[in-house]
């Protein structure tokens, strides 16, 4: 269903992942990365594995996030996966440490 939610564990779909994949292109046309079916399969599940419990607008917004800071090329999947990450605590605040926390 477009815009439902993803559990926080699931993956996103091969769809969302080729989407996420045509937005670096578009942000990064010089390092545009065209592959055969077989390899592209392989990225797919890849992408999947690596952005699991992220939400495909969560590793949209990465994304858009690196490109704003003038990154120069496409960032890999784990730098996308780390980003996404850093957003989400940002926005909830989980992760963040309590005062004692912070001190300790």
């Amino acid at each position: 269903r477009p815009g439902a939610r993803h559990p926080r564990g699931s993956l996103v779909n091969g769809a969302e992942v080729i989407k996420l994949q045509a937005v670096c292109d578009e942000l990064w046309p010089h390092s545009e990365r065209s592959v055969d079916d077989q390899r592209l399969a392989m990225r797919v599940k890849l992408w999947q594995e690596i952005l699991a419990g992220i939400t495909a607008p969560e590793a949209e917004a990465a994304i858009v996030s690196l490109a704003a800071e003038g990154k120069e090329f496409a960032p890999v999947v784990g730098v996308i996966r780390k980003r996404a990450l850093a957003l989400r605590q940002q926005v909830t605040g989980v992760g963040v440490p309590n005062e004692a926390e912070a001190w300790a």
